[in-house]
């Protein structure tokens, strides 16, 4: 499997049987039979089809969630030790922002310093579309006089505000992982999931620093559904639709939050809000 320090004891499993003993699927894996039958199959393995799965000769098969991590880099589809082997939807609807044609722009960049948001963020690693519920992280900031992201309980430094950002995706991405400024608290750096031109400031702006947003409502959802695109839906259909605003939405979220059935949630979510 491929892994990272970040990641390591959600996927490396320490007991058997194996598909109990990891909490996330790796990102690049080769599984035995028995192994990928017990994980419900490679349909079973994440929210979306991978971007590759091959079987191979030898009773395993290898998957790759999302193309991103790899670069430029494309497995083959025919070989001596390779059966059968398909490239998924992955390749489209959860490829990286500069495969996948995705606008970036910082929902931030419309706050004044001093002023609050919610901001998700993810290890620079798992800086991708697709991104994985359990790599978010939401954390509570401030602009500061510099257009840099602060966290509220501590001050520590998060990012840059990207506020007239390069057009080349990657290049923009790198923008906001400066250094921390010499004054900050050092910490350790972070990126953002929330960098799509569809994500607008009203769902991050905080009044004060405890208030709930879109965002972190969305982030608080009792659902196994991909909170970024939910995010990415909401601010399409805000985006278009006179009859969504930001207190319309606040307020159908807050409905869903006592919700306990999954099921119930993903209607409410279709047939309400997307």
């Amino acid at each position: 499997m491929f892994n990272s320090q970040k990641r390591g004891v959600e996927v490396v499993p320490d007991d058997r049987p194996i598909a109990k003993a990891i909490e996330t699927p790796p990102r690049f894996g080769v599984y035995a039979d028995h192994v990928l039958t017990d994980l419900g199959g490679v349909e079973e393995l994440f929210d979306h089809d991978p971007w590759y799965v091959a079987r191979l000769g030898d009773h395993h098969t290898l998957v790759i969630e999302v193309e991103s991590p790899w670069g430029d880099w494309r497995p083959p589809t025919e070989a001596t030790y390779i059966q059968s082997a398909r490239f998924g939807d992955a390749t489209g609807e959860h490829a990286a922002a500069e495969s996948d044609g995705t606008d970036l722009s910082d929902p931030f960049a419309a706050l004044d310093p001093g002023e609050y948001g919610t901001e998700v963020c993810v290890d620079p690693d798992d800086v991708e579309a697709g991104f994985r519920d359990a790599d978010l992280e939401l954390v509570r900031v401030y602009v500061d006089d510099d257009r840099n992201l602060r966290r509220v309980e501590d001050d520590r430094f998060v990012r840059s505000v990207i506020v007239d950002g390069p057009d080349d995706n990657v290049a923009f991405v790198d923008a906001m992982l400066t250094e921390a400024p010499p004054d900050a608290v050092p910490s350790v750096p972070r990126a953002s999931a929330l960098l799509n031109d569809v994500i607008p400031p009203a769902f991050v702006r905080a009044a004060t620093p405890d208030d709930e947003t879109v965002v972190s409502r969305v982030l608080a959802l009792p659902v196994e559904t991909n909170k970024i695109e939910l995010l990415v839906s909401l601010g399409r259909a805000y985006d278009q639709s006179d009859e969504m605003d930001v207190t319309t939405i606040e307020s159908a979220l807050d409905e869903l939050a006592d919700v306990d059935d999954p099921r119930q949630v993903e209607q409410f979510i279709e047939t309400r809000l997307v």
